[in-house]
Formats: C-alpha cells, structure tokens, sequence
C-alpha cells in the first residue's frame, strides 16, 4: 500500500510538473503579438494607394499604387507600381497595440549608369480598420549614402489600402 501511494504521489508531481511546463509554454505563445488575434490583423497582401507630400510644405508631389505583404513573424515586401526601375522593398513590422502597427521599408538607391549609391528607408505607422478591411497611415520617407548618412527626406507618404482578396 505504502508503494502505491508513493507511485500515485509521484505520478501527481510529474503531472503537475508537466501541466505547469505547458501552461508557460502556450501562455508565452499566445502572448507574442506577431502570432495574437489582434497583433496578426494585419497580415496578408493589400493593394496600396501612395500619396507622396513635401514633408515641410505638405504640398502634393506624386501618386501610386503599390502592393504591400505583411507576414506573420514581423517580415514583408513591398512592390511598387510608380515605375519598373524601383526596386521591390523589403519591410519589418511591428504591433504597437489596439488598432497600429509601425513599418519600416528599405531598398536600394542606383545612379543612371547602375552604380550603388545608396538606399532609401521608408518608415510608417498605420491603423488597421476594426473589420481588418482597410488601412491609413502615414510616414517618412529618407534617403541614405552608402555609408549609412541621412542625405535628404524624399517625402512624407500618407497610405490607404485595401485587403487583397481573392474575390473579382
């Protein structure tokens, strides 16, 4: 009897040890906001819609359409539509909580004869739609030499987009 209720006192702990070990586990998952409900709204393709402003003026300078892909993990690209010489960019994102999400773009800078000459980094903060249908955001966008030195602000974009779908 004494070795039974030793086996059923061990059994218990182990248990209890293991319960515990995967409660921490799927509580620590669930908690990371590139994999929570909320933090994930924005993942997927959007078609864009770009409006490019003097960022000191706030005068127009350009339009475009774009397409955005934001993927789970923090990752994305960017393909531009304002012209076939502009590079596809790569992004990181991140959940800032409720409803906003900030995006950093990047790609590369070539003069007319093809040489490197620098990058350029976009960066953009923008609210997702309650039904995870659209979004709006703005931001700035900053060119860089080939030794990491801001050398001019390009523009400050304001975005809108809508979900890509598979529906015509």
């Amino acid at each position: 009897m004494k070795r039974l209720n030793r086996i059923i006192r061990i059994a218990t702990t182990l248990t209890m040890g293991v319960l515990a070990t995967y409660g921490t586990a799927f509580a620590q998952a669930g908690s990371n906001a590139l994999t929570n409900a909320r933090g994930s709204r924005i993942v997927g393709v959007w078609d864009v819609t770009v409006d490019l402003y003097n960022c000191d003026t706030g005068d127009y300078i350009s339009s475009f359409p774009a397409m955005h892909k934001f993927e789970l993990g923090g990752t994305g690209q960017v393909v531009p539509g304002n012209s076939p010489a502009v590079p596809v960019h790569m992004m990181v994102w991140e959940y800032l909580g409720g409803n906003s999400y900030s995006s950093v773009f990047k790609f590369f800078r070539y003069n007319p004869g093809g040489q490197l000459i620098g990058t350029t980094v976009l960066t953009n903060e923008v609210w997702v739609s309650e039904d995870g249908a659209e979004y709006h955001g703005s931001g700035i966008s900053e060119l860089y030499d080939l030794n990491g030195n801001r050398v001019f602000v390009a523009g400050c974009p304001s975005v809108s987009g809508t979900r890509f779908t598979a529906a015509p």
